[in-house]
């Protein structure tokens, strides 16, 4: 929490709207193929998570 009592709130790159956003959740994880700039982390704001109907990585087990 910050000093006014609000939660912190975190921004970050939204994968899905490529642009940054409140509060992006962890989607799945790309696997590092063969080239650069393959593999990494794909993250979704909460905007796109509702109409894509993306479901974070941490539920998908």
């Amino acid at each position: 929490m910050t000093d006014s009592g609000a939660p912190a709130r975190s921004i970050g790159w939204c994968a899905w709207h490529r642009g940054l956003a409140d509060d992006p959740v962890l989607i799945d994880i790309v696997e590092s193929a063969s080239g650069p700039g393959s593999g990494g982390r794909r993250y979704a704001c909460p905007r796109c998570r509702e109409s894509h109907q993306l479901m974070p990585y941490t539920e998908k087990r």
